[in-house]
């Protein structure tokens, strides 16, 4: 029972770390949205991701070709 106050105070310092990188994942996710709609894309639809990181699906065969040669 002695180390109680130590185990309650890690425990509060752990889960602050979990709620502010959860926060922090929720803004970047929000933001990448905004940018989507922006840009035309559907939130939802895979190549929105992929056209907002500044990859296409075009690229991604071309990869897949000159890997193969």
């Amino acid at each position: 029972m002695a180390k109680m106050p130590q185990i309650i105070e890690e425990y509060k310092t752990r889960m602050r770390e979990i709620r502010a990188k959860r926060r922090e994942e929720k803004e970047k996710s929000r933001l990448q949205a905004i940018q989507a709609q922006r840009l035309g894309y559907d939130i939802r639809d895979p190549r929105a991701l992929l056209a907002i990181q500044g990859e296409t699906t075009d690229n991604k065969k071309k990869k897949k070709e000159k890997a193969k040669k």
